[in-house]
């Protein structure tokens, strides 16, 4: 029996192979491989990438917090979430199919984000000052409410509303 072995990270020439199959399938079905070498490239591809995000998660996990603060941070997934998020250009009207996809995609991804936003103790380390005024106010959503209301507020005014 054949070992695995463990996948490695993608290279440059990943990427191009990637962009050059798919901008030479824009008249057919992008993203579906129609060779056997294409649907093993894409195999490895989904490999590599599994491995990176759990690897990635298991970092997440026990980093300390001043590591984290490095590698996780608005700057460096910022892009990540607007890549996963994009568009890119689509049309309500001429690409249906291709939005139904990317719904049935992230609607899970958003649903676990909405209930993780939602969470108390979640919602309580994000805002400890405004927290409680959200509970009370009640309703749909106070922890996401509870996140963005901290969003507005300055750190300043934050470290002012604790001190009282």
């Amino acid at each position: 029996m054949k070992t695995q072995k463990t996948p490695k990270t993608l290279g440059e020439s990943t990427f191009e192979w990637v962009t050059r199959i798919e901008k030479s399938k824009k008249e057919s079905v992008p993203g579906r491989p129609s060779t056997n070498a294409e649907r093993q490239r894409y195999l490895h591809i989904r490999r590599v990438a599994l491995k990176e995000i759990e690897d990635l998660r298991r970092l997440a996990e026990c980093l300390p917090e001043d590591q984290l603060q490095q590698i996780f941070n608005d700057k460096n997934l910022q892009g990540l979430f607007r890549a996963l998020l994009n568009l890119k250009g689509l049309n309500f009207n001429n690409d249906r199919e291709l939005l139904k996809e990317k719904r049935h995609r992230l609607l899970p991804i958003c649903n676990e984000l909405i209930t993780l936003l939602n969470d108390g103790s979640f919602a309580g380390m994000m805002a400890p000052t405004i927290r409680h005024v959200m509970v009370r106010e009640g309703g749909f959503f106070w922890g996401i409410k509870t996140v963005y209301y901290r969003s507005l507020i300055a750190r300043d005014e934050e470290w002012r509303q604790l001190a009282e």
